[in-house]
Order: structure tokens, then C-alpha cells, then sequence
């Protein structure tokens, strides 16, 4: 009986159908269980990010500047952050924003008068080291995100600011300002020039241009090109010869605004790669973005001194633009081909 019974359960068993084979999950059924999902709730938070920032925007400016025209010792933070929120690209109404323009310069001039911190307690809770040190970092960062805007009122802070010199440390806020000139200036329309003491302006940077320090004269250099005068272009071709590099680049960038052929020897010079190692930066990556960088600005100026010259005057430029072309840098590359282009259709002489 018993046996019977085993003989029935198993023919029971054979009756019932297999299981299916247990697979691993296969990579498409991963996409879609996971990925896709995954990519949908990334790309809401995205468009939600976007739309908040662009809500808050000017608000959040709002707030930096209140926070800049109040004492405090945080505000050189405030001053960072507008600093940063000027540069985005999507910032256009905030860097056209006159009365923000002057408001903020209204503050850099007040922290340029202020009484440097000697001795005790400050009035912001800062020992007078900490409170010098909070000074001098306002003061940079206003004088840096003054640059970005597009409007003409914060010029004559900037100029103050330029010449603004108690202590070397105050090196860094003239070299700002220096470069916020040359920023501002560059973006502003022939009618808003107008406006402007561009005699002012451009002698401030024939003084600094003749500072001791390489930051400063590489930053009157640059400004310097904005300004097409007799006066500018012959300190230029004096900067020339001078011994720091990303001096000697700036200037010659300049000259090749105005098609002055007296720059081309430095243009060369810009064009040779072995000249990533005048650089001097901190890493190897940095080292590479500053090579590329004064690669493709020689790029640039070889093309405006271009303009009415002969093949044969550009003979040695073609040279430099042919090594350049198979250069590791595609942004390079792509520069140098295209200028290569160009000189292609130069007229004989």
C-alpha cells in the first residue's frame, strides 16, 4: 500500500509542468527597470533647479547688496557670491542693471576710505588682523565683480580702486580693478563711451602699466589695448620688451588690435608651444589650460595682423599655424585651421 502510494505521488509529479529556468536580468531589462527612471527624475530636478533660480535671481542680488551696504563681517562673502552670480551667463539683466552698478560701486568707494583696523577690538566682533584681512578680501571681490556689469557707473570706483595703494597687499585689489577697467570698458557701446573719462581711465593704466609688480603690469597691459591712442600704443611696444611673459603676450595682443605690425615677433612667440613652460602654474592641468590659452590669443592676434599683408610677410605665421594644426589641443587645432584658411585667399604682393 505504501508503495503504491509512492508510485502515484510520483506520477503526480511527472504531470506537473517544469518551472522556468531562473536567468540573471538582462542589461536592456536593467535600463528600463533603473536607468530610464532614474535619468527622468534627474531631468525634472533640473528643470525645477532652473526655474527656481531663475524665480530667485534677482532677489538673491537683492539680498547680497543689502547685505554689502550694511556692517558686518561676513560681507566679503556677499561680495564673492554677487562676484560669482555676475559672471553667469544667464545674468543679463542683473549685469545691465544700473542703479545695482552704482550701488555697489557706492560701497567700494566707502570701504576705499575706510580707516584700516589698528589695535583692539573692531566694531564687527574681528581682532584688527582678522578685521584687515576682511577688509582687503571686500575690497578684491567688489573690485572684481564690478567688472561684470554693463553699464558705465562703476568706472570711476574702479579707477579709485586702481590707484588704490596703502600696503603691498593691496596689490590684488589695483590688479582687480585693473582688469575690471579693461572688462567693463571692452562691453560698453561707442554712446555709453561717451559718458565716460576715458583720459582718466587710460592714464591710470599707463601708471600702473609701469608697476614693479608682474600682476599689475600684466593687467595694464591687457587694458592698455582697449584704447586706441598714440599714447597706449607706445607703451605697448615698450611692453614689448618686457621680462615677464604674460606681460610681453597682453601687450602684443593688444598692438595686433590695432594691425601694428611691430607685435609679430611676440605673436610668434605665443605661437611656439615650447612656451607652456613661461607658465609656471601649480599643475600640470593648469599648466596645460594657460598653454592653450596663449596659443589660441596668439592664434587670434596673427589673424588681425593679417589683414593687408602680403604672403610672404605671413609666410612665417603659416609655418607656426601648420605645426599648430595637429597640435593635441582641438581648440587649437581648430583655430590654427582656420586661420590657415584665411591666409589661403591673402592677395599676392
Amino acid at each position: 500500500m505504501a508503495a503504491l502510494q509512492s508510485d502515484t505521488s510520483k506520477e503526480t509529479d511527472r504531470s506537473e509542468p517544469p518551472l522556468p529556468p531562473v536567468l540573471p536580468p538582462t542589461p536592456g531589462f536593467l535600463l528600463q527597470l533603473f536607468l530610464i527612471p532614474g535619468l527622468i527624475v534627474v531631468a525634472i530636478v533640473l528643470v525645477w533647479t532652473l526655474f527656481y533660480a531663475l524665480a530667485h535671481m534677482g532677489s538673491d542680488a537683492e539680498s547680497h547688496i543689502a547685505e554689502l551696504e550694511r556692517d558686518g563681517p561676513s560681507r566679503w562673502h556677499a561680495a564673492y557670491n554677487l562676484s560669482y552670480a555676475l559672471r553667469g551667463g544667464s545674468n543679463e539683466a542683473l549685469r545691465e542693471d544700473s542703479n545695482a552698478a552704482a550701488r555697489l560701486a557706492a560701497v567700494l568707494d566707502r570701504e576705499l576710505s575706510a580707516q584700516p583696523a589698528s589695535g583692539g577690538v573692531a566694531s564687527e566682533g574681528l581682532n584688527s588682523v582678522e578685521q584687515a584681512l576682511a577688509q582687503g578680501r571686500l575690497r578684491l571681490y567688489l573690485a572684481s565683480a564690478l567688472g561684470y556689469f554693463l553699464v558705465p557707473q562703476p568706472l570711476p570706483a574702479l579707477n579709485r580702486a586702481a590707484n588704490f595703494n596703502r600696503a603691498p597687499s593691496d596689490v590684488d585689489v589695483q590688479t582687480a580693478a585693473v582688469e575690471s577697467i579693461a572688462r567693463l570698458y571692452a562691453s560698453l557701446s561707442p554712446q555709453q563711451r561717451a559718458t565716460v573719462d576715458a583720459a582718466s581711465l587710460q592714464k591710470t593704466l599707463l601708471e600702473t602699466s609701469r608697476s614693479s609688480e608682474n600682476s599689475l603690469r600684466e593687467a595694464a597691459a591687457f587694458g592698455l589695448g582697449m584704447f586706441d591712442v598714440p599714447s597706449s600704443k607706445d607703451r605697448l611696444q615698450a611692453l614689448l620688451d618686457d621680462p615677464q611673459p604674460s606681460v610681453r603676450y597682453n601687450a602684443a595682443t593688444g598692438l595686433a588690435q590695432f594691425n601694428d605690425w611691430g607685435a609679430a615677433p611676440v605673436v610668434l612667440e605665443m605661437l611656439d608651444p615650447a612656451q607652456a613652460s613661461t607658465t609656471q602654474e601649480s599643475s600640470p592641468v593648469l599648466e596645460e589650460m594657460a598653454r592653450v590659452r596663449i596659443v589660441v590669443n596668439g592664434i587670434r592676434a596673427a589673424d588681425r595682423l593679417s589683414a593687408g599683408r602680403s604672403p610672404g610677410e605671413m609666410a612665417p605665421f603659416r609655418a607656426a599655424l601648420q605645426k599648430l594644426s595637429t597640435d593635441p589641443s582641438a581648440e587649437i587645432r581648430d583655430h590654427a585651421k582656420g586661420v590657415l584658411d584665411k591666409l589661403k585667399n591673402l592677395p599676392a604682393s
